[in-house]
């Protein structure tokens, strides 16, 4: 029957849930693919009491990681929910969208979290390494070496959480592609960073400490990545909802006009914000539409 046909296309396919839910490990496989290549690099250039040290090293950096695993799992359930009151005229709001609120809002919060996990983390190596490799076994040069790979991996903690937390909010706004193009780029700028770094023969440049530098790097250009992808999106986000009769006007700051609103949108003479504008035009075009036809005239 037509109800029992339109109640399974509310439903997705297994076809679906496969194409979203392979690019989403994405999510996951960022940080362990970098390790991995970080441990292959080391291996390869830098020799075996550097290999030992990365061992432990990275399963503090990847375990300890999971300890923030809840704001990638929150972020995608509230940019979803978000989404879907945006697009409800009833439940929108004025101003912002709620997405952009959403988004906003917890890439800053993951901010925090990334530094004061990072500061935790790196005051605490020490004592994690001696609990993990044991007193007995310690050998001075393993621990120094992974106590280093620790502690800069530390300082790439920020951009890691960042960029956990804006791949979840892909997922939340189903862009599972972005995920995968980030991971990609980190991985490319993590391989080139290791084959310049681990043969240096400083020990805070080379070895094990050259590979999370080479890591660091990664992270931050793959969060660079991310916000050129959020500008993006925002921008095309404008032009798909401002309406053909509309004009764009732009202002910069000091040129008189109200720096405060970048863009605006001008219809019949009158200044509104884009943000107004987009909204105005995403929920009315219907009664436009309807205000028109009732406006013609009869023949």
């Amino acid at each position: 029957s037509p109800d029992a046909k339109s109640k399974a296309s509310d439903y997705p396919s297994i076809q679906k849930i496969i194409k979203f839910s392979l690019p989403a490990i994405g999510v996951w496989l960022c940080s362990p693919v970098l390790s991995m290549i970080d441990t292959a690099s080391v291996g390869l250039l830098a020799g075996t009491a550097q290999q030992a040290a990365l061992n432990p090293a990275v399963s503090i950096t990847d375990y300890g990681a999971l300890l923030v695993a809840f704001m990638y799992t929150a972020t995608t359930n509230l940019v979803a929910a978000a989404q879907e009151k945006d697009a409800d005229p009833e439940t929108s709001g004025e101003g912002n969208p709620r997405t952009t609120r959403t988004l906003i809002t917890a890439l800053r919060l993951a901010l925090m979290v990334g530094v004061f996990f990072g500061a935790v983390l790196g005051t605490s190596a020490s004592t994690l390494l001696k609990l993990l490799i044991g007193n007995d076994s310690l050998d001075p040069a393993v621990f120094s070496a992974a106590l280093r790979y620790v502690q800069i991996r530390c300082l790439g903690m920020p951009a890691a959480v960042v960029i956990g937390t804006a791949q979840s909010a892909c997922l939340g706004m189903q862009d599972v592609k972005s995920p995968l193009y980030v991971l990609a780029a980190a991985a490319g700028i993590n391989f080139l960073g290791d084959v310049l770094l681990v043969r240096n023969g400083n020990p805070w440049l080379g070895g094990a400490a050259g590979a999370a530098w080479a890591t660091v790097l990664s992270q931050y250009g793959a969060l660079l990545i991310f916000m050129k992808w959020l500008t993006a999106k925002k921008d095309k986000i404008v032009k798909d909802c401002i309406s053909p009769e509309d004009s764009i006007e732009t202002a910069t700051p000091g040129d008189g006009k109200d720096s405060k609103n970048l863009i605006r949108v001008t219809r019949g003479g009158v200044r509104r914000p884009a943000v107004k504008a987009i909204r105005k035009n995403l929920f009315s075009s219907s009664k436009r539409g309807k205000d028109e036809t009732e406006n013609q005239p009869k023949k």
